[in-house]
């Protein structure tokens, strides 16, 4: 058996996981042991049940009720973020900059050309701002924290609430002042930073939320 496998969800790839990861998430409901996975190394195609080769779930709680549960639970997150429009702040400027400008110049009816031109290049530059900030997405539900990236091909990096051991919250500038900042998740089987929301709006208040569904779940 192979180290390690990622698994298939709705066209995204989570993971990889190696196989006690893998058996530890089936356990939480997190992975349902059917769901389809790849073998990192071979990327042959298995269920994780399959690539675990032997029963992962006891009978009691496979039940249809449980999972769906689960599957709740991984539908309707407690919250869901996007990066803050203040991390966004300077090209929104420019934006906005270039389509009064260009307003101003056809109101004048000066230089109608470069007018037209600079409208077009403001709402260009606030259409690819608004873009860039739609394709990432943050989620925490009751079992795991998440991010979501990409637009059409969406990756996930996620960290279960359970293995989470530091939260470190850190805020610059104005948009700090404003209670904008990074959310780093930290696990217990790794040394690093796992899991980083990235310029959300009331970082501390994220923090406080996984805090509480940790307290609810000790």
């Amino acid at each position: 058996m192979s180290a390690s496998v990622v698994v298939i969800r709705d066209g995204r790839e989570l993971g990889p996981f190696d196989e006690d990861a893998l058996r530890d998430r089936i356990k939480l409901m997190v992975i349902d042991p059917e769901e389809p996975c790849l073998d990192c190394e071979t990327g042959e195609e298995w269920t994780c049940a399959e690539w675990l080769n032997a029963p992962v779930v006891d009978p009691e709680d496979s039940s249809d009720t449980a999972w769906d549960d689960a599957a709740e639970d991984l539908s309707e997150p407690l919250w869901v973020g996007s990066p803050s429009l203040l991390v966004y702040a300077y090209p929104l400027t420019l934006a906005a900059a270039q389509c009064a400008g260009g307003i101003a110049l056809l109101s004048w009816r000066y230089e109608l050309w470069i007018g037209a031109a600079l409208v077009a290049l403001g709402l260009l530059t606030g259409s690819i701002t608004l873009w860039l900030r739609s394709t990432r997405e943050y989620l925490i539900s009751e079992r795991r924290v998440e991010v979501l990236s990409g637009w059409l091909a969406k990756s996930s990096r996620e960290a279960l609430i359970a293995d989470i051991r530091s939260i470190n919250v850190k805020k610059s500038g104005l948009s700090g002042a404003l209670g904008v900042g990074d959310v780093e998740f930290g696990t217990a089987g790794s040394s690093g930073i796992e899991v980083t929301f990235q310029g959300v709006p009331s970082a501390s208040r994220v923090k406080q939320l996984v805090r509480e569904i940790q307290d609810e779940q000790a």
